[in-house]
């Protein structure tokens, strides 16, 4: 009994406790890891390389997974104050549990809710779920998607989710191939990719996590990035508190005035960037290096809108 414990020990301290507490270390104070969304920090070793970030999954085995998750979850509450450090920290314990969902059924589903269960957000973001289905798309949205989308009125974020549900990776290199040759220029993706292999002088420049089978090891900087998603659960929280004042009279007492007329303010600065960046994913005449140089400068502009924001929380 004693041997079997001291043997959990060793495991639990080699695969879970050390690996976090080091990466953690190296990780710190990296701008890039703090903006990585939790799920991918749950299930996931983050290691920040250049301007890419490589993920690498972690052993699924309960003890190892949940301890490992829950130890940088506390590290982080400590040293970078992370007030949300343990927000849906249920769901690691959760997650263990058996699936209830039909496997055949599950992306359906999701897709129908607009949430992934595995990624415990939205399919489709706050900040796109007042668009027009059929514009409810960015830069990684397929050609294939975005043409029936706006045939159909249809969300192409919504129509990825559920087709990668299915097909996989399969589904993603089926759909870059349509869209470098069958797809409308108007539509298809850009092929950054395959873009100038050879003359790339620095490989860590070159977009590995738009490869098809890299992508399981890879994860685009910033992409769902933390403050962005606070940003605007906060932002649509004190407005329905704020609607809730307005029809009652009765002030919540959740309802902060002044935080909220900030996030207001930031929200049509956001409307602004929003309207550049659409700009700059519909232009079929930009380079593809270009054009995600141009993405990536929009990018850093809401998320320095939306953390000046949260700092008034």
């Amino acid at each position: 009994m004693a041997k079997g414990g001291a043997l959990l020990a060793y495991k639990i301290t080699k695969y879970a406790i050390l690996p976090a507490l080091i990466l953690f270390l190296l990780n710190k104070d990296d701008d890039k890891y703090k903006e990585t969304p939790q799920w991918l920090r749950d299930t996931h070793w983050i290691l920040p390389l250049g301007d890419k970030i490589i993920r690498i999954p972690k052993a699924m085995e309960p003890s190892i997974l949940i301890i490992s998750s829950l130890m940088e979850r506390a590290l982080n509450y400590s040293y970078n104050k992370d007030k949300e450090a343990f927000n849906n920290a249920h769901v690691l314990l959760f997650d263990q549990l058996p699936d209830i969902f039909p496997t055949l059924l599950k992306p359906l589903m999701e897709t129908a809710a607009n949430y992934s269960l595995f990624r415990e957000g939205n399919i489709v973001p706050l900040s796109k779920q007042n668009d027009m289905p059929y514009m409810q798309y960015d830069e990684h949205t397929s050609g294939v998607s975005k043409m029936l989308g706006k045939a159909f009125n249809i969300s192409p974020m919504k129509m990825d989710y559920l087709l990668y549900g299915y097909t996989g990776n399969y589904g993603r290199l089926a759909t870059k191939v349509l869209d470098v040759s069958v797809i409308p220029k108007e539509y298809a993706q850009k092929k950054s990719s395959y873009d100038n292999l050879v003359s790339k002088e620095n490989l860590l420049a070159w977009p590995w996590e738009d490869v098809v089978f890299l992508r399981r090891f890879m994860y685009t900087p910033y992409k769902n990035a933390r403050s962005l998603t606070q940003f605007y659960e906060d932002f649509h929280y004190q407005q329905a508190l704020y609607n809730e004042y307005k029809d009652t009279g009765v002030r919540p007492k959740e309802l902060n005035e002044r935080y909220y007329e900030r996030l207001k303010e930031a929200q049509k600065k956001m409307r602004d960037v929003k309207k550049m960046q659409q700009k700059i994913i519909d232009n079929t005449t930009q380079s593809a290096n270009a054009r995600q140089s141009s993405l990536d400068n929009v990018n850093k502009k809401r998320l320095d809108i939306a953390r000046k924001a949260l700092q008034y929380k």
